[in-house]
């Protein structure tokens, strides 16, 4: 796959562990992808001279081709977490993509379901704009959880989508203060609360959760090839035996 260019406008610390990183494109000279897809980012050599490339997915509206955003978890001693936390507005980037089948179905009858952890939220952006903005009956359900709430970003966007549009959200907060007033705990039992005929799930996040939540989603009575559609963002952990 060819590799296209395109020049950092704008980066910014969203949350405690996410960047966002603002793009503009050089060659092609427009971005053309669908809500959910991922660009592979070249993120220089390791120590080894061997070019290194990271997946993160694009986290604007798939409409906006004049621009895109990246979300990247900073990872301790991560090397894509380096070179992008290292980049500045002026500097030229490569990537191949967007690719990925992690997409929204043209029309969607039913509602849609989002079970998203952490970083997971990216993909779900710009698959939010294009379903709020269809004419369809259907509900439109985020439930996104994260450990802690200087964990959440664009939570003032979203809050104010859901006053004005049909998206019902709820936040999870594993480990909350004694101030939180959302959801505690983990979100598995109220996505799995969710099932219902012609629903279509959503999982996006950590390996652990998608394995887990996939499992008892089929338990409840999911069709795992039509209804559950899932993008695993971090592996899960070996456990040492």
């Amino acid at each position: 796959m060819a590799e296209s260019r395109a020049r950092v406008t704008g980066l910014r610390r969203v949350a405690a562990e996410t960047l966002e990183l603002t793009l503009v494109p050089l060659s092609p000279a427009r971005f053309a992808f669908r809500a959910g897809q991922f660009v592979s980012l070249a993120c220089g050599p390791d120590q080894a001279g061997k070019l290194q490339r990271r997946s993160y997915s694009l986290a604007s509206p798939a409409s906006s081709t004049d621009r895109a955003t990246l979300l990247v978890k900073l990872v301790p001693d991560g090397h894509g977490s380096r070179y992008v936390a290292g980049l500045r507005p002026g500097d030229e980037v490569g990537f191949t993509g967007p690719m990925g089948f992690f997409v929204p179905a043209l029309t969607h009858a039913g509602d849609v379901v989002f079970a998203v952890t952490g970083a997971g939220l990216a993909p779900v952006v710009p698959m939010l704009c294009e379903l709020l903005a269809r004419r369809e009956p259907g509900r439109v359900v985020l439930h996104w959880g994260c450990r802690h709430e200087h964990e959440l970003f664009y939570r003032e966007w979203l809050e104010e989508l859901a006053t004005r549009t049909r998206l019902e959200l709820t936040l999870h907060l594993s480990q909350p203060g004694p101030a939180w007033g959302g959801a505690r705990g983990h979100i598995n039992d109220a996505v799995v609360a969710e099932v219902g005929p012609g629903r279509d799930f959503f999982l996006c996040g950590g390996g652990e959760m998608v394995r887990d939540l996939t499992a008892a989603l089929v338990a409840a009575g999911c069709d795992r090839k039509r209804q559950i559609h899932s993008e695993i963002f971090y592996p899960v952990r070996k456990v040492a035996t």
